[in-house]
């Protein structure tokens, strides 16, 4: 049985080697030309020239392109193997902003699929004001006391008039690691005058162990009108990611995989729709086809007369892949490596040390028995193959 694993596995390890992410399923939601998003971006498009400007390109087929202001990169394997939009401190703008034709008032949901990396004060998550609207709208930024994103908003004279606390550390690990951050606010109408607005926060979580996706609601604080109003000033002249108000100095260190705008307030089935086809993208782990998930380490050691290889394996940024794998290592005759001497095959959860002439050289691979019905069927690659 194990020759026959091996040999499979040999054979696949010149196989296509670089990573790429599958195909997922869009929902209807996202597609709808009445009720889709307003502003649709995905770090699958990366940065690219249209109009004669560098941006990242809308998908909500609305032409809402956001500008580059800095020099963001694209990080190719960021999360789930897929890429993210990278962010650095910067004291000028670095952040992707659009200036809406005219300015919004209503409803809204809003999705972003983001690492905050940095915990520091006033830096932007995102903003519904821009570089060129220096208007403070609502503004969702960290803050540094207690280790919190929180809302700001100000109103047309510039005096703030509302604040929340909105993901907090005991929540999770806030920073450094990805989340779904789903904002949603819709206004309280009196005879059709605005009066206040409803405002809800919500992660949306998937969980390994039952495969689902279900959506964790924030608790918000009271602190959220300072004594001045009711609710969020609902007010988009644009859309910033990367950035708040002022736009100096306040770039975090961050990731951004995906962002999504609904100007309307989606129901909470809404919601989870959109958050379970972000889940299955973003946090579901599948198949490596042609991924690489692991970098390989090996040393060896000569005794009298054998040789001791003890194998380190790296599980490098952006991999979610939680399966077990076989380590093998491939036994020559010559330097070469064209004539072969045997196999050692060893699981991952196994002592990665393997033991064998000194007389001989080795190939060390690692290759994926994810979702195999049988042990016949292993053999893709998860790692570049080293010799030694």
């Amino acid at each position: 049985m194990i020759k026959k694993i091996v040999s499979i596995c040999f054979i696949c390890m010149f196989c296509g080697i670089y990573a790429h992410a599958e195909d997922i399923e869009v929902p209807s939601i996202l597609t709808d030309p009445e009720n889709g998003p307003y502003v649709w971006v995905s770090a699958d498009t990366g940065i690219e020239r249209i109009d004669e400007k560098l941006v990242w390109r809308d998908k909500s087929g609305n032409g809402n392109h956001m500008t580059v202001y800095g020099a963001p990169k694209v990080k190719d394997r960021a999360v789930n193997q897929r890429p993210a939009m990278e962010l650095t401190q910067a004291s000028t703008e670095q952040c992707f902003s659009v200036d809406f034709p005219e300015t919004y008032v209503g409803d809204s949901t809003v999705f972003i699929v983001a690492n905050m990396k940095q915990y520091g004060e006033y830096k932007g998550l995102f903003s519904t004001n821009t570089p060129n609207k220096k208007k403070v709208l609502n503004t969702f930024e960290a803050y540094f006391l207690n280790n919190q994103i929180e809302t700001g908003s100000l109103n047309a004279n510039s005096s703030d008039i509302n604040k929340d606390y909105l993901f907090n550390k005991s929540d999770g690990d806030l920073f450094g690691k990805y989340h779904n951050f789903i904002i949603t606010e819709w206004g309280n109408y009196t005879d059709g005058v605005w009066k206040s607005t409803n405002f809800r926060s919500y992660y949306g979580s998937y969980d390994k162990a039952s495969d689902k996706t279900s959506l964790k609601r924030m608790v918000n604080s009271t602190n959220r009108n300072n004594g001045l109003s009711v609710g969020m000033f609902n007010t988009y002249v644009g859309l910033s990611l990367g950035a708040r108000w002022d736009f100096s100095g306040t770039t975090p260190e961050s990731e951004y995989a995906e962002a999504i705008m609904f100007t309307r307030a989606l129901s909470e089935s809404e919601i989870l729709e959109v958050s379970e086809y972000l889940s299955e993208k973003y946090f579901k782990p599948f198949p490596p086809t042609d991924g690489i998930e692991f970098e390989i380490d090996a040393e060896r050691n000569d005794g009298e007369s054998e040789s001791n290889v003890t194998v380190s394996m790296n599980q490098i940024e952006g991999s979610v892949f939680d399966s077990d794998y076989y380590v093998i290592a491939q036994l020559y005759e010559d330097k070469a490596r064209t004539m072969p001497k045997g196999m050692i095959v060893k699981k991952s959860t196994d002592e990665l040390t393997f033991t064998f002439d000194k007389s001989l050289y080795s190939t060390i691979m690692a290759l994926s028995a994810f979702g195999a019905a049988d042990e016949n069927n292993i053999g893709l690659n998860i790692a570049h193959p080293i010799e030694r």
